[in-house]
């Protein structure tokens, strides 16, 4: 997500070059929980087993330093819990 330019306004080519400052102008955020190999599923809805414990990293001074940690018992309080930490940083 670009930290100063709207969202309409980015291109493939805002992205490629972002790549050359290590994406200072963006807010990076990974989040890391277990899942199984989707190639060994038959139905998309067993990738993720619930109850999980989620991490969240963010993106700072070229390293990636942890956010926070939450335990999601649906894919509710995933989604949830993903779009607090990607709206946290920006306020």
């Amino acid at each position: 997500m670009p930290k100063n330019l709207n969202k309409k306004d980015i291109t493939f080519d805002s992205i490629v070059n972002a790549r050359k400052n290590d994406f200072k102008d963006y807010l990076l955020i990974s989040f890391v929980y277990p899942m199984k190999n989707p190639d060994d599923v038959i139905n998309d809805d067993d990738q993720i087993k619930f109850p999980l414990t989620v991490t969240s990293y963010v993106r700072k001074r070229n390293k990636w330093e942890l956010q926070s940690q939450s335990i999601a018992n649906n894919l509710t309080e995933l989604s949830q819990y993903e779009i607090k930490c990607i709206y946290s940083p920006l306020n």
